[in-house]
């Protein structure tokens, strides 16, 4: 395992303290884990990635996610890139995040994605018929209420990020 900083590690640690769910208000216990997991990554993640800048001469827009996360740990860069073996251990916990449902993508990436989903939100309010759908979003069967409402609510509960 990567030598963590200490600073990552706390962030995480805080993070989770703050998550005040129960594992019993999700449907299963692997959806509970997938929320922790995500809040521990979001929160150390700016700091690894801002020790992986600073050991590298790449700049961050250039180097993928698997790198930011390998010159975190690595403690032996080749030409300010990761070396292999940390290369090969980044793509492994890559995999385990993607594989719990998480994606794994750039902050620049990230940053567009939400631009885009702003972009896309209709201010105008939901309107319910009388079946329950929403006239103005759209149907609401596969949904608890309509889910252009719920995709603003997520999106306004992520905090905003300025570029480092």
């Amino acid at each position: 395992m990567p030598d963590l900083p200490e600073e990552a590690v706390q962030a995480a640690v805080e993070a989770l303290q703050a998550v005040d769910d129960a594992p019993d208000a999700y449907p299963t216990l692997a959806d509970f884990q997938r929320v922790v997991a995500k809040v521990a990554l979001e929160a150390a993640a700016p700091i690894l990635a801002e020790r992986a800048h600073a050991n590298s001469h790449v700049a961050s827009k250039s180097a993928t996610p698997v790198e930011i996360i390998a010159l975190s740990g690595c403690s032996r860069p080749e030409d300010g890139r990761p070396c292999k073996i940390c290369v090969g251990r980044a793509e492994k916990h890559v995999r385990a995040v993607e594989a719990g449902g998480l994606a794994v993508v750039s902050a620049e990436e990230r940053r567009e994605l939400l631009a885009l989903l702003r972009e896309l939100a209709d201010p105008d309010p939901c309107e319910f018929d009388h079946g329950g759908d929403c006239q103005a979003h759209g149907p609401t069967s596969t949904w608890n209420g309509c889910p252009h409402a719920r995709a603003l609510e997520l999106l306004a509960a992520l905090p905003e990020r300025t570029p480092s």
